[in-house]
């Protein structure tokens, strides 16, 4: 027999995974925007496009931009802590939606106005900028740039999503609202440094989560719309049933709008992993368990029996 809590605590993993899922949608999206041929690429970056260019790659920012991926995560499991309740449960259902329709806003924004980003290359598409040269250089390729469609930049979804996340830290009180609120601030330093984003792009995406804070999630939040008391005219065998599968339809969307746009989604590849030779669902394969124990072990086979060796590569 399912408690309560168990609900909450798998519902809580549900709409964290199904969030993922969504933000995961924004290649083939942007993708299938370009597609249309159009591009305002000289309308929002036509002022700043030397300026863009002539800001130094720090590769050493690229920690700040991963960390901002962990905020849902340590929003989720901070919350929890606190209390396995009715109530945490209906603030993270506010917190996910609010996420999940920015970047049903966001990704309108790259539909209606598509946006050619790349700050790797200057006028004639030459690379001016170093990829390789250093583990900190390719690092940062690895978690910025590559796997990464070029429509996608504008509004800024990271900036969004770290001021979104920080303004929920806040109103609910959870701890390290400070250091919480200080990373938000250095993403904006973190996503130009990294040659993610241009300036103006920045703008929009905070934009963005100042919107949807005000306009969804505070307005959720005060009317309890997705209150788990609500649910009481549900079976605990339906809710359970709805949580299993949220996330697999999420999936099922996903791999459509791959297949309508071409773009083969490699999840692993989006967070620094060396892209998927084959495809498959969302660039996971049968073998991962035997592929990320072999890899782990040629890491410390390298990191520590032969260092030399490693180093150089």
């Amino acid at each position: 027999m399912l408690t309560t809590q168990t609900l909450h605590l798998l519902e809580a993993c549900s709409l964290l995974m199904s969030t993922m899922i969504v933000f995961t949608y924004y290649n083939p999206i942007g993708e299938l925007a370009g597609k249309s041929g159009r591009d305002y690429a000289s309308v929002i970056d036509g002022l700043t496009f030397d300026l863009d260019r002539a800001i130094p790659l720090v590769p050493g920012f690229v920690f700040a931009y991963i960390i901002v991926y962990l905020m849902p995560l340590a929003l989720t499991v901070l919350a929890l802590r606190r209390s396995v309740s009715d109530e945490t449960t209906g603030l993270l259902r506010a917190f996910f939606a609010t996420q999940m329709l920015m970047m049903v806003a966001a990704f309108a924004c790259f539909v209606a106005f598509p946006v050619k980003f790349d700050l790797l290359v200057n006028r004639q598409g030459e690379q001016i900028v170093d990829t390789s040269s250093t583990w900190l250089h390719r690092l940062n390729y690895a978690f910025v740039h590559q796997g990464i469609s070029k429509y996608v930049a504008c509004p800024s979804m990271h900036c969004a999503h770290a001021f979104s996340c920080a303004f929920v830290w806040a109103a609910q009180r959870l701890p390290g609202q400070k250091l919480v609120g200080g990373l938000a601030l250095l993403t904006l330093a973190s996503t130009v440094f990294t040659k993610a984003h241009g300036p103006p792009h920045l703008a929009l995406g905070v934009g963005l989560a100042v919107l949807f804070h005000r306009a969804v999630y505070a307005r959720l939040v005060a009317s309890k719309a997705l209150h788990p008391i609500l649910d009481a005219k549900h079976s605990p065998t339906a809710r359970l049933a709805l949580i299993a599968l949220a996330p697999v339809g999420f999936l099922l969307v996903g791999e459509e709008l791959s297949r309508l746009s071409g773009w083969h989604t490699d999840i692993p590849g989006m967070f620094g992993a060396e892209p998927a030779a084959e495809p498959g669902l969302y660039g996971l394969r049968a073998d991962m368990p035997y592929l990320a124990v072999r890899g782990a072990m040629n890491a410390v086979y390298g990191c520590y029996l032969q260092p030399a060796a490693f180093l150089a590569h």
